[in-house]
């Protein structure tokens, strides 16, 4: 009996350690494909793209101008300005890229009068105006507004990259591309860069990019949620694993996706890194949890405290004080006390 349980243990080692080995592997080939750097485009190749995207964008609303590509380099900023509102901008493109896929469509409208646009082309054409890092750096920063719009928020509108990703067509593929992207700054080693001389963090403005983003009829919110958190076990910085667990309840804000965020970061509390358990501590303590995960949380947290393994005592308790009710308030005030008197016998 003793030698079959021996057995079983055994096959469940290797099995564990296949699966591990396994995971390892994948996430390694997705770091080797998130951070690869594109091929570079021929200058003519480039200025057909750039002259294709410029004219769409124009005929939808927002006017972009180039500089020299001769004279571009990381410090030149393209000008970008809307000629209607944002809101506007968005639909007038998404109008025309839905009409490719529906060409019995019968609208009135102006935009619609104008020929449309094959979504498989555009996005194609996107990724190659973007592998421009001047014009991926400027089309994260705030459009401007014409004297004669007349925007629904402010002078200062959003990004071009936002109000891309506000076209439910595109949303999916252009959030995939930027967290992609955000791998391969964080695998440079430095993503900082200057701008009218003040420093910006190029993975920060993709991160504020997704705030508060409207999920798109045509985007799967909870495929979407899981592909950002793979992207936080990709990264390699340690602070930025740390702002994107402590972002994700901005990013993906709406209610129905808690049960699966809270589910993910319960995942990461295995995690043997003492600084993304702190945070993810910290982000589950912003969560109103239901009873039965609340507990599941405890039982994994308590034994840390216990054992002292592991450096995140004043988190776990914060986790513990703060989501303690009238029922389990008792049981967290004697935890806390039979640790500080152990701590100080010691």
């Amino acid at each position: 009996m003793n030698r079959q349980m021996g057995l079983l243990r055994q096959h469940e080692i290797r099995a564990t350690q296949q699966v591990a080995q396994q995971q390892s592997t994948q996430s390694l080939g997705r770091i080797q494909e998130y951070s690869s750097t594109p091929p570079q485009q021929s200058q003519h190749s480039a200025q057909a793209t750039n002259m294709f995207i410029t004219r769409i964008l124009d005929e939808c609303g927002l006017e972009i101008k180039m500089a020299d590509e001769e004279n571009m380099n990381n410090n030149d900023e393209l000008h970008l300005e809307l000629k209607v509102d944002q809101g506007l901008l968005a639909k007038h493109l998404s109008q025309r890229l839905r009409s490719s896929s529906n060409t019995n469509c019968n609208t009135t409208t102006t935009t619609t009068a104008l020929p449309p646009i094959s979504l498989k082309q555009f996005e194609t054409e996107l990724i190659s105006f973007f592998s421009n890092d001047s014009i991926f750096r400027s089309s994260l920063l705030p459009t401007s507004s014409t004297d004669d719009v007349s925007p629904l928020r402010s002078q200062q509108q959003d990004s071009l990259i936002r109000i891309l990703l506000c076209v439910d067509e595109l949303q999916m593929f252009l959030a995939k591309y930027l967290l992609k992207r955000l791998v391969r700054f964080d695998n440079k080693g430095g993503d900082r860069v200057i701008v009218q001389n003040l420093p910006l963090s190029m993975i920060r403005l993709i991160l504020q990019t997704f705030h508060y983003l409207p999920i798109g009829k045509l985007t799967n919110a909870k495929e979407l949620l899981y592909f950002y958190l793979d992207v936080i076990d990709l990264v390699t910085n340690n602070d930025v694993r740390c702002q994107m667990i402590s972002l994700v309840t901005d990013i993906f804000c709406d209610d129905y996706l808690q049960t699966d965020i809270v589910t993910k970061l319960e995942e990461k509390l295995d995690s043997t890194n003492i600084d993304v358990i702190k945070q993810v501590l910290s982000t589950l303590t912003t969560i109103q949890l239901n009873e039965s995960t609340d507990r599941r949380i405890r039982e994994k947290i308590i034994p840390m405290i216990m054992t002292g393994i592991l450096d995140v005592k004043v988190e776990c308790f914060n986790y513990l004080f703060e989501t303690s009710t009238k029922i389990n308030m008792f049981e967290t005030i004697l935890l806390f006390r039979d640790v500080a008197t152990v701590s100080g016998r010691r």
